[in-house]
């Protein structure tokens, strides 16, 4: 094999990482922000039992939970309710989440994702029932 080939092939194994990394926590950047505004109103960070109550609607797995309370939530309310969780920890979440579906800026907030979703190709996971997540039906 040519160095050509195995540069070609790492490209493709980081592309397909990426690809299925993006598919494990797009309804943590789409559908968990549209939920949270409909149920309970659109702000930019949202209590542990908000955020807990439409990850389990949306029953999230443990590892998009992490994701979901490190982009709904404000640093000092993450580390508080996840006791053995760090700041380093819920940087790397976010930045995880930012690097994979293009958010900027880094201190993005629930209101950013909300905005994104609507202008993606993974918006349709924010519309599990058909009618759109804002009720209006579009």
């Amino acid at each position: 094999m040519t160095k050509l080939q195995s540069r070609g092939g790492q490209f493709m194994f980081a592309m397909l990482k990426r690809h299925f990394r993006r598919r494990v926590l797009g309804p943590v950047a789409g559908a968990l922000p549209a939920m949270l505004k409909h149920r309970f109103g659109a702000q930019d960070a949202y209590v542990p039992a908000q955020v807990g109550r439409v990850a389990d609607k949306l029953k999230l797995s443990a590892e998009q939970r992490a994701f979901a309370f490190a982009a709904c939530r404000a640093e000092g309310d993450f580390l508080a309710a996840a006791a053995s969780k760090t700041p380093a920890d819920y940087r790397l979440l976010r930045a995880e989440l930012a690097a994979l579906f293009d958010i900027w800026p880094p201190e993005f907030t629930c209101k950013h994702l909300r905005g994104m979703a609507r202008n993606s190709r993974w918006e349709p996971m924010a519309r599990q029932d058909g009618t759109g997540m804002d009720g209006g039906g579009h």
